[in-house]
């Protein structure tokens, strides 16, 4: 778990990159591939997943109710972009919620 994404899809868009050590990580977890490996952020507040040898998953955030009624991109009331507040679990299984 990591606030920035190690990974990601939408860290190619203006709201923020990738961890400084991504190199490094994804390196590191390909080393150790024999394992069950699931990566959770969600700084950008945008929801993605990318699979690069372990899953990459980019979470929508609770906090994104501060962004009130959102602005001329969300696509609806409290929502940033095309992404609702929301949070995710792990039951076994990693779930989006957003």
């Amino acid at each position: 778990m990591s606030h920035y994404p190690i990974l990601g899809v939408c860290t190619t868009l203006e709201e923020g990159g990738n961890h400084k050590d991504s190199d490094y990580i994804t390196d590191l977890f390909y080393k150790h591939n024999d394992k069950r490996i699931s990566c959770l952020s969600g700084h950008v507040h945008l929801l993605d997943k990318a699979t690069y040898n372990v899953d990459y998953y980019c979470n929508g955030a609770l906090s994104g109710y501060w962004w009130e009624e959102g602005d001329k991109k969300s696509v609806a009331k409290y929502w940033y972009k095309e992404t609702s507040p929301g949070y995710t679990f792990d039951n076994g299984l990693i779930e989006n919620t957003s």
